[in-house]
């Protein structure tokens, strides 16, 4: 569980790279290309536009790179990548409608994302199970999976994986930890969260839960619920499914009244843009699962290329990473685009992900279907405005977790 599974990593992906990414040579024979078209359903508008524009974007510009280099590499042909982008407002009945567009108007066999929202996954699942279209979708509170939609696949692991990873790590390393609390969204991902930790923390530390408060998200004024929370005296206090805005302003008002102790937040959110609304020493003592943007080579050369097309970092690069980029290596493995080939090996395959080595899908047990992508999670802490590594926690080592509390 330690950070020495690091240099691991970037020497796997360095290798990686080579076979992954197509170069062609100006003296090459080029085969003939296609043309590999791909949904996407990105939330644009809406309450969670500040997720899904920038995922949106981490997927173009992956698209991008992957078509500057002469294209992708599958069987003997060679695809071009063209994407097709529906707004699904991070909402059941736009998301339901982006989806059906894709499928219907565009004639794909292919949806990417599904929006960083539940109400997006929950909608898309049937429809594509219907249609038999393959979904890799979003909805990390945890619903969105099902045995009755196998044609869905979530790439993202939920707050429950990467709540797991930090929990444990801080009980082992942070003893002073006996009294915990939660400030969550009041909406079917912020309780489903926050019911996911609590779990967590029943059979993984000897934590207690003192207090908890929801709130309406995007609200301004959060000092009568930090108030509520303060009373119980906690040690630490679980933030769930906040989104940027809320944890920025969560973090200042709790400092401002005093708690002055360790916040967990289990979505990658990036340090710079917390620290922009809570201030830096607020935001001091956020644990979250951020990571670097140099964790792998490819990490560093998508980053180092969004920022050059969209004129910034951002911590989402590494939340939408690896929709297209397993889609592709699922491809090559089996040498085809055929859709149902395509499935079978997702179900099947141990890959590579852009945080590094030895991801999969998962999760039988839990979400009743092994279509739960499980990545190398980061331990990660905030201090002086920057993100620090303190450990990286192996899909293997997870899984052992949480085989050994079935």
């Amino acid at each position: 569980m330690q950070a020495r599974h690091l240099g691991k990593s970037l020497m796997m992906g360095t290798m990686l790279l080579v076979l992954l990414m197509v170069y062609v040579s100006p003296g090459m024979t080029q085969p003939k290309t296609d043309t590999l078209r791909v949904g996407v359903s990105a939330s644009l508008s809406g309450p969670y536009v500040a997720w899904g524009t920038p995922c949106y974007q981490t997927i173009k510009t992956q698209a991008r790179l992957y078509n500057e280099t002469g294209g992708v590499k599958i069987g003997d042909k060679l695809y071009k990548i063209e994407l097709i982008v529906e707004d699904d407002k991070a909402q059941s009945e736009p998301g339901a409608a982006a989806i059906n567009k894709l499928i219907f108007r565009e004639k794909l066999d292919y949806i990417l994302l599904g929006g960083p929202s539940t109400a997006v996954a929950l909608a898309g699942g049937p429809i594509c199970t219907k249609n038999q279209v393959l979904f890799m979708s979003d909805g990390t509170s945890g619903p969105g999976l099902s045995s009755e939609w196998p044609w869905s696949f979530r790439v993202i692991e939920t707050e429950y994986e990467r709540s797991l990873a930090l929990t444990v790590w801080l009980a082992k390393n942070k003893p002073e930890i006996k009294r915990i609390a939660y400030i969550c969204p009041d909406t079917e991902g912020g309780h489903a969260s926050t019911e996911a930790f609590l779990e967590i923390i029943k059979k993984y530390s000897n934590w207690e839960k003192v207090a908890g408060e929801y709130f309406e998200p995007g609200s301004k004024d959060y000092y009568p619920v930090v108030t509520k929370v303060l009373k119980e005296k906690p040690d630490l206090i679980y933030f769930g499914t906040a989104n940027l805005g809320d944890t920025g302003l969560l973090a200042k008002q709790s400092r401002e009244l005093g708690f002055n102790k360790i916040v967990l937040q289990p979505l990658i959110q990036e340090a710079k843009q917390i620290t922009a609304i809570s201030g830096v020493k607020a935001a001091d003592d956020i644990y979250n699962p951020n990571l670097t943007y140099d964790i792998t080579p490819e990490m560093k050369r998508l980053t180092d290329a969004y920022y050059k097309e969209w004129g910034e970092y951002n911590g989402l690069n590494m939340f939408a990473c690896d929709f297209l980029y397993v889609l592709v290596q699922a491809m090559q493995k089996v040498g085809s685009t055929d859709k149902f080939r395509v499935k079978d090996t997702l179900e099947k395959g141990v890959f590579h992900s852009m945080v590094g080595p030895g991801a999969r899908f998962y999760g039988k047990e839990r979400y009743s279907i092994s279509h739960q992508w499980l990545r190398p999670v980061c331990v990660s802490h905030i201090q002086n405005g920057e993100t620090k590594v303190l450990a990286i926690v192996s899909p293997d080592e997870l899984i052992r977790l949480i085989e050994s509390k079935k």
